[in-house]
């Protein structure tokens, strides 16, 4: 927590900062300080400074899903057949640069790159409550990156849809403009097509809960609670409504 870089770093290689808590600085969380502001990756990590200006990683997307678990997938393309830690954080926000800080530190993943210098990574963790910023930061034979961009975490979603007919059987026929309402965590109305179908979409899955300090794999599951009701003047459906506790997966043929 300084008015400028968090942890500057000059000169000298093998560095290592992980697992830290490095928040509210002025600048830059780390700073490799070879360079103005953030370092720039390059083609197999070739060149040369303080901690081999080692390439930070790139975080795809970050997902929080079905128990409260934080999923954070990217990419590190630097020096070929190299194993690298790749280290997550969690924030509440980001820096004006657009390259966060690492205010909770929240798993990571030990890979090797290919011969290209590339890697996939993915770590799963339990989501931190209030801090749905990620950003990661990869460590080497020549130390630790500077902060990777940040990502904002956000919810999976799920959706519920099916038919609303009139009569049973083979003889039933598509109902359409049938006013179809949800309650419950999320509200929202739409009306049967011309084939009476229906959907609602983009349901959060889950709620982001606390979890005890220092606690790994025992994330608490809290999904998403909803009913769906349909109305049309002179119509009685069957069932009169349908619903859904701690929804953690898409619901199809939900049908009226």
């Amino acid at each position: 927590n300084n008015t400028s870089r968090g942890v500057l770093l000059f000169g000298g290689t093998g560095t290592s900062l992980r697992g830290n808590r490095i928040d509210a600085n002025g600048s830059l969380g780390i700073d490799n300080y070879d360079t103005v502001l953030v370092d720039t990756n390059d083609a197999l990590d070739a060149d040369v400074g303080t901690n081999g200006r080692q390439n930070f990683p790139a975080v795809l997307s970050s997902t929080i899903f079905s128990g409260n678990l934080l999923q954070v997938q990217g990419t590190l393309d630097s020096k070929p057949n190299t194993q690298y830690y790749i280290d997550a954080y969690a924030n509440t926000s980001c820096d004006a640069l657009n390259h966060g800080e690492g205010d909770v530190y929240v798993g990571s993943n030990m890979l090797t790159t290919d011969g290209n210098g590339h890697l996939n990574y993915s770590i799963l963790v339990p989501a931190v409550p209030g801090k749905s910023v990620i950003t990661t930061t990869a460590t080497g034979p020549e130390g630790t990156s500077e902060f990777s961009q940040c990502r904002t975490a956000v919810p999976e979603s799920v959706t519920i849809s099916g038919y609303v007919r009139r009569g049973t059987g083979p003889g039933a026929s598509a109902l359409a403009n049938v006013t179809m309402t949800l309650s419950g965590d999320a509200s929202a109305t739409t009306v049967t097509d011309a084939m009476g179908y229906y959907e609602f979409g983009n349901l959060v899955q889950d709620s982001v809960i606390a979890l005890g300090a220092g606690r790994r794999g025992d994330a608490l599951t809290s999904g998403g609670n909803y009913t769906v009701t349909p109305s049309l003047a002179g119509f009685v459906f069957t069932p009169s409504s349908r619903s859904y506790l701690n929804l953690v997966a898409d619901q199809a043929n939900q049908d009226f």
